[in-house]
């Protein structure tokens, strides 16, 4: 069953919690033990029972069993199993996204209807974050519909602020906008009759079907190498298929070392295959090559016919989170290179514009360029998104991350 996978953004009070843990409840995909445990342990505390409880107890288990930077609950929607990442706290996003939740495919940002609370600096900071990690699918949930009386206006006017805010920070994102009510159970896993002048899908539909709107590439064939290993006592390249589809005996390009080779053996599990798809992880076997491929990092394969080279300068949208010299270290599909940084404009991420402040700061994106000291595999994050994000670190300290606009 294929796992799609959702992180939930927005200001801490604005009700991420109790909208996940009411899904899990209207989904049955609580245990009545879990359910009972949380009931009781509200009682001992002297407090009603709230349904964001349930997650206290889903994190003090999964932190029982190792060390987590979120919390993820899982619920089946039809023949589709979702996966929806808990991100608390603005100084846990960073960490926890990074760890994890750029690979998801859709997310749920959390915005406030209640009077005084709307669209606060952290939930456009969240967004603009999620953008940079390389989410491309956003639900906008505006929540709290029973504290503004089910009202459309309110709803319009919140969505319309948001639509401004995503027009700003690029035009490749997709956007939905639903009104909920995660406390009441209003529009999540069917539709409202409190809010009939709404006649969309409710949110789990929503989210359902804009996990199924993915980035993909031209179907140009991308391998990505991420290791090897023994079989047979011969040595194969472990990769995973960015893009296309690579058959047996198919003849491939090799950068960032400008070599060819023919692929002889590809497979998976235990199992030879003779072709794999976009999405499959493998192990292959080059043609009188494994030996002098299989302990080099960041190598691609393409199809040997591809119109494309290694390249030496990434135009990029980096976000700052510490100290970026102009002398830097930047890693991206697993290759480490040195690096020049010249940062040519800075962004507010509170509202995607361009900064008139010209000084270094941190948690603030920039336009930048990037020149390498060699030749890397990477291209624009909009054709291939595992191929165009990379991390940025100043002797080895964690300082930022990219994503690739374009390459020289």
């Amino acid at each position: 069953m294929k796992i799609s996978r959702i992180v939930v953004l927005g200001h801490r009070d604005h009700g991420k919690s109790t909208l996940i843990a009411n899904l899990l409840l209207s989904t049955g995909s609580v245990s009545e033990q879990r359910l009972e445990d949380a009931r009781n342990e509200a009682k001992d505390i002297g407090m009603e029972f709230e349904p964001a409880m349930l997650l206290d107890r889903f994190e003090e288990e999964q932190r029982r069993g190792s060390t987590i930077d979120s919390t993820r609950m899982q619920l089946r929607h039809g023949k589709r199993l979702l996966e929806f990442i808990d991100v608390p706290g603005h100084d846990e996003l960073i960490t926890n996204m990074i760890n994890g939740t750029s690979y998801a495919n859709t997310a749920v940002l959390m915005v406030s209807a209640k009077e005084n609370e709307g669209i606060s600096a952290q939930t456009r900071r969240h967004a603009f974050l999620a953008y940079m990690l390389g989410i491309r699918n956003f639900v906008v949930a505006v929540n709290k519909m029973d504290e503004a009386g089910y009202e459309r206006r309110v709803f319009y006017n919140l969505s319309e602020q948001m639509r401004k805010f995503f027009g700003n920070v690029s035009r490749d994102v997709v956007v939905r906008f639903i009104p909920i009510s995660a406390y009441m159970s209003q529009n999540l896993t069917a539709r409202s009759n409190r809010m009939s002048w709404y006649h969309g899908l409710p949110l789990l539909d929503v989210v359902s079907e804009m996990n199924d709107m993915t980035l993909k590439g031209d179907n140009e064939l991308r391998v990505e190498i991420q290791g090897k290993m023994k079989y047979e006592e011969k040595t194969f390249l472990l990769g995973r298929i960015l893009d296309g589809t690579l058959y047996r005996n198919e003849k491939v390009k090799i950068l960032p070392f400008e070599e060819y080779s023919t692929v002889t053996k590809i497979v998976s599990g235990t199992a030879e295959i003779s072709c794999a798809r976009l999405g499959k992880n493998i192990a292959l076997e080059l043609k009188n090559d494994d030996k002098k491929y299989s302990a080099q990092s960041g190598m691609v394969l393409y199809r040997s016919d591809t119109n494309i080279d290694s390249v030496t300068t990434l135009y990029a949208e980096i976000f700052i989170l510490g100290r970026i010299p102009e002398k830097v270290s930047v890693v991206i599909n697993n290759r480490k290179i040195e690096g020049r940084v010249k940062i040519e404009q800075f962004v507010k991420p509170e509202t995607g514009k361009i900064s008139e402040k010209k000084t270094y700061q941190t948690r603030i994106a920039a336009y930048a360029e990037i020149r390498l000291s060699g030749g890397i595999c990477a291209e624009p994050f909009a054709k291939i998104r595992d191929l165009g994000r990379f991390m940025i670190y100043d002797k080895g300290k964690f300082s930022g991350m990219g994503i690739v606009k374009a390459v020289m």
